[in-house]
């Protein structure tokens, strides 16, 4: 039983931390996809493959991109203190 507390808040804390870096990129990021979005939809036809390489290039990769640029600087920004 010793094992469970510090593991349940640790769990919890886990989380929390990662809800609240959901919250921040999304709130953060989320103008810049819906943007794409608008762009393929008044560019491509639907469904067709220059819509799917378009959005698989900029909002695919573009967001996993930005998830590593916000993680890289979160750890940059505890390396200052």
């Amino acid at each position: 039983m010793e094992f469970f507390g510090p593991f349940a808040i640790g769990m919890f804390l886990m989380y929390l931390g990662f809800a609240i870096f959901v919250w921040i990129w999304w709130k953060s990021c989320s103008w810049l996809f819906i943007w794409f979005v608008k762009v393929s939809e008044q560019r491509f036809k639907k469904d067709s493959w220059q819509e799917k390489l378009f959005l698989g290039t900029f909002v695919g990769l573009g967001g996993l991109g930005s998830v590593y640029l916000f993680i890289w600087l979160f750890l940059k920004l505890i390396d200052l203190t």
